[in-house]
């Protein structure tokens, strides 16, 4: 199973397959340590760099934040908005006191 068409994307993998992608990625480490092992320097820079950027690109999919509720994310860049506008001292319902 390939998933580098929604590498870079907003896209939430499904439980199966978030365990697909573990597998992947522990394919694709291996893949890199035997690039290490068996390959002339330049050849290692090469391809390794090919594969570090996809193990990275399959480890973001992994994110919890994917997994979070696109309410509560918006809930929270809007709070962190209106506090960044909005100072405590000036907002309705707050005394001075406060």
């Amino acid at each position: 199973m390939s998933f580098d068409d929604v590498l870079g994307t907003n896209y939430v993998p499904t439980h199966i397959e978030r365990c697909s992608i573990k597998v992947l990625i522990e394919s694709k480490e291996q893949e890199l340590s035997s690039l290490n092992h068996d390959m002339s320097p330049l050849l290692q820079i090469a391809m390794g760099d090919r594969v570090a950027d996809s193990i990275l690109g399959h480890t973001a999919l992994l994110a919890p934040v994917r997994r979070m509720p696109p309410e509560l994310i918006s809930e929270v860049f809007i709070r962190t908005i209106n506090s960044a506008i909005i100072p405590d001292r000036q907002r309705p319902g707050k005394s001075k006191r406060d």
